[in-house]
């Protein structure tokens, strides 16, 4: 197995993992952070909805979402180690609540992941999986409040949504 394929996942790697491959490892400490960009991403939580794009769009994986099922509680946490500062997150972010500072190697960078934003986990009323963050349904609702039936719809995941829709379909044509 190559050295390229062990540190890769889904055949990426970040440009911090390129330029360790690339340098001579004399030049390179064993710390990950050494001489190369990183970055520290802070979030503002009375903004953030927790819709996760910033963990599905960020290329180096320094993002990711977490569940608990025993708390019923989602996570977004951060792993500066893996941070490369590109700012895809701040960009992709639709209420602008990240913010993206830049780090040295004279700045000590966290090597446990660092929790950004936690919310409920909320649940489809007909069977009962993940939909989402409970302050994106809520502020999805508020956006619909005058239309009660399309706001209810926020409680279902897509595979209830779609069986919803079509039985209540089906009955307007028999109607």
């Amino acid at each position: 197995m190559s050295e390229f394929e062990k540190i890769s996942k889904n055949g990426k790697i970040t440009r911090r993992e390129l330029l360790k491959l690339a340098l001579p490892h004399a030049l390179i400490s064993e710390s990950k952070d050494s001489g190369m960009a990183s970055g520290k991403v802070k979030l503002d939580g009375s903004r953030c909805m927790g819709c996760w794009l910033c963990a599905r769009d960020c290329p180096a994986e320094a993002l990711v979402v977490s569940s608990n099922e025993e708390t019923g509680c989602c996570q977004l946490l951060f792993r500066q180690q893996r941070c490369d500062a590109c700012g895809t997150c701040v960009a992709v972010c639709p209420e602008k609540c990240l913010r993206l500072e830049q780090f040295d190697e004279t700045q000590q960078i966290e090597a446990l992941p660092s929790l950004l934003f936690e919310d409920e986990v909320v649940r489809c009323r007909e069977c009962g999986c993940i939909i989402g963050a409970g302050a994106m349904i809520s502020a999805l609702k508020t956006k619909i409040a005058s239309n009660d039936a399309l706001a209810s719809l926020f409680e279902l995941c897509p595979s209830c949504k779609t069986r919803v829709s079509f039985t209540l379909g089906n009955n307007k044509n028999v109607a």
